[in-house]
């Protein structure tokens, strides 16, 4: 109450924003962080650092989730948006298209989202891990974890859907991991989406 221009009660305290601050992040917080995005939460995390130079202390302030390359997130929604957002219908559920999924290769530019349906469509209907897509695009945890946050609010925002192209379980391989997998009809569309984008660069450099 000493620290708040506002008073307490049910509806400020409905949907807070969270600002954590710290020298170094473990993995757990800012895989927890990404976890409380993804559920509509709005929380950033902020390294700060301090240097000792000939003029004196510097102090510096960097974002440390979402990444900086992450997009279409919200940033210190107003509280009138963020009532608006609670009380909004939920999103459906919605069969992704081929149209779809020309956007989806076209328009959204997260590495790891698009590995991830490379290496599920090329095993239809197998669970691949996490640890897999991270291998294969070299992510650092962070931005990796951030990316599969960020897009989540990607397909709540331009697909206007509540599901994602793949599908996830957690541990499904009897590891601590996420793990996606998507059916033989979304791999042939996806295919279909990259041969379509192919074309069109290969056809916009001739």
């Amino acid at each position: 109450m000493a620290h708040t221009e506002f008073s307490l009660n049910d509806e400020t305290l409905r949907a807070p924003r969270i600002v954590l601050v710290a020298g170094s992040f473990p993995v757990n917080v800012t895989a927890t962080a990404v976890w409380l995005s993804e559920m509509g939460i709005d929380i950033s995390l902020t390294r700060v650092l301090a240097y000792q130079t000939p003029a004196g202390v510097v102090v510096t302030a960097s974002q440390h989730y979402p990444p900086a390359d992450v997009q279409d997130f919200l940033v210190a929604p107003t509280r009138a948006s963020r009532r608006a957002r609670n009380n909004a219908p939920e999103l459906p559920e919605e069969p992704w298209t081929p149209g779809d999924f020309i956007r989806l290769a076209t328009e959204v530019k997260y590495v790891t989202i698009h590995k991830t349906m490379d290496l599920c469509s090329e095993q239809p209907g197998q669970w691949i891990p996490s640890d897999a897509v991270q291998a294969a695009t070299g992510r650092e945890t962070a931005k990796h974890r951030g990316d599969y946050g960020g897009f989540g609010v990607t397909v709540r925002t331009r697909f206007k859907r509540s599901n994602q192209p793949f599908e996830m379980n957690y541990g499904a391989l009897g590891t601590n991991q996420q793990c996606y997998r998507v059916s033989a009809e979304v791999a042939q569309m996806w295919l279909a989406a990259q041969k379509t984008l192919l074309a069109t660069t290969t056809a916009s450099h001739e």
